[in-house]
């Protein structure tokens, strides 16, 4: 999983594994992100979902899949 100092980088910012609820009007979702964001809401911890877990165990794949299906441009800002 992410250690403390990727952790710490997340704090305040929409990322993949938050904008979910955004994406598919999930009006719960978007409650509790809210409060997560506000810190009034300590973050729901992901370690024990299968689709988080693979996405890190593909991310060098899925990174590299990206840039050659797009032009070739690299990816410069990875797990930011």
């Amino acid at each position: 999983m992410l250690s403390p100092e990727q952790i710490a980088a997340r704090k305040g910012k929409l990322t993949g594994s938050r904008i979910r609820p955004l994406m598919t009007g999930d009006g719960d979702g978007v409650m509790r992100l809210w409060r997560e964001m506000t810190g009034q809401q300590v973050e729901e911890d992901l370690s024990g979902v299968w689709a988080v877990r693979l996405g890190e165990a593909t991310e060098a794949l899925n990174l590299e899949w990206f840039a050659r299906h797009n032009g070739g441009r690299p990816v410069s800002r990875r797990a930011r």
